[in-house]
């Protein structure tokens, strides 16, 4: 049997199957537009139906500007209905909230109308920005129910993930659910394998001063600490390794470090969250919002992946 193949307009990637499932970690708008505005180029060259579902730091106008300086001809493209470009609200939360079934259904809609219309598939973007940190496990759910969709279907999907809303374990369901996994790394684009777990590309997640992270062995002991620790804590990564991270722990949290720990045990690949003060070397402290995720049976990490983001300013209590 012959697999049809498609020009996904991404060097990087090159020509995939229908029932390709793309991710894509950026950091700025113009990350978006190298990336996108070629993929959806091909599309249209290639009578495929697309949507374009935006959110920021790249809106439906931008997304359009920056389309129509490649694509010439963009507005009959758009007048002869072969391409929508909507914002996040009018697609992922059009009823005022996420409902993942209904989402999913749309997009099994929107792939029998393009048949219907003559198109040869659907090419799809949604940037999920738009997401708020309670909303992310059940979006991960959708997106693991939806890879299913894909694979039987005539769609290339490509989901964009902002890497300053992304913690560790966001990273991880990322690279579950997709085929692909690309990121912008040393200024080239790079493709994340699926399965592998690369700790340069979660460093550079987190190297821009939003958090950092520590693996934890089966003993609880820290055996791997990201370099941007000394920022927040003013440790050297190499400093804590072997330590105890509950011994940086403020004594009133404890509980709560406890609590959480013993569950991501009892429960592996889930992910749990709290507020904990962490003490910096200079003896102060600050408030973390903590997320922890047991992944000691994946081959790749063999450990509990945890993170830290720091929102003492956001929390405004005392932490003496």
């Amino acid at each position: 049997m012959t697999i049809e193949m498609r020009s996904t307009g991404i060097n990087t990637i090159g020509d995939t199957p229908w029932g390709t499932h793309i991710s894509q970690f950026y950091q700025t708008k113009d990350d978006l537009t190298d990336m996108l505005v070629p993929y959806f180029k091909a599309g249209l060259e290639n009578n495929e139906f697309c949507m374009w579902i935006t959110s920021e730091p790249l809106g439906v106008d931008d997304a359009r500007k920056s389309l129509g300086k490649e694509v010439g001809n963009l507005d009959n493209y758009i007048a002869k209905g072969q391409i929508e470009i909507l914002d996040s609200s009018e697609w992922y939360t059009k009823g005022g909230k996420f409902e993942p079934d209904m989402v999913s259904q749309n997009w099994v809609k929107k792939e029998r109308q393009a048949s219907g219309l003559g198109f040869e598939g659907i090419r799809v973007s949604g940037n999920t920005s738009w997401l708020q940190r309670d909303q992310r496990r059940a979006f991960a759910d959708y997106e693991a129910d939806l890879e299913k969709e894909i694979g039987n279907g005539r769609m290339i999907v490509l989901c964009s993930y902002s890497l300053d809303k992304c913690v560790p374990s966001d990273v991880l369901d990322v690279l579950k659910n997709h085929n692909f996994n690309i990121s912008r790394y040393e200024g080239k684009w790079e493709i994340i394998e699926t399965g592998q777990f690369r700790r340069k590309y979660l460093d550079a997640i987190l190297s821009k001063g939003v958090g950092f992270f520590v693996i934890l062995d089966n003993s609880l002991r820290m055996h791997y600490v990201s370099p941007s620790v000394k920022q927040f804590l003013g440790y050297a990564a190499e400093e804590l390794l072997t330590g105890e991270l509950r011994d940086h722990v403020h004594p009133d949290d404890l509980k709560t470090f406890d609590k959480i720990v013993t569950m991501v045990m009892r429960y592996p690949g889930r992910t749990l969250s709290g507020d904990l003060r962490i003490r910096r070397k200079n003896a102060s402290w600050r408030i973390f919002e903590f997320n922890s995720q047991n992944l000691l049976f994946d081959p790749d990490i063999k450990g509990i992946v945890n993170s830290f983001f720091d929102v003492t300013e956001r929390k405004q209590k005392r932490i003496d």
